[in-house]
């Protein structure tokens, strides 16, 4: 699971930046995301409970490669990667 959201992190990553487009990602990704979804916005709302708690800073988690990626893709609003 920890090495899936460190993959998936860091293809939110290059999907946010321009270097994959969305609909590679949804292509390759979909599966992954509707099995884990929840469970990846779980973990980082934990993490950024923490970083909150320890610095008082409620910036971009390690997770917001994956954040973004569940949340806010180009052109789709706060739905996230669809959910076919």
């Amino acid at each position: 699971m920890n090495a899936l959201m460190i993959d998936m992190n860091n293809i939110g990553v290059l999907a946010k930046n321009g270097h994959f487009s969305i609909d590679l990602v949804e292509d390759f990704c979909g599966v992954y995301v509707r099995m884990f979804a929840s469970r990846w916005r779980r973990v980082n709302q934990i993490f950024m409970k923490v970083n909150v708690n320890k610095t008082g800073d409620d910036s971009e988690s390690i997770w917001a490669g994956l954040f973004w990626l569940l949340h806010n893709p180009e052109g789709r609003g706060n739905k996230g990667m669809s959910l076919k």
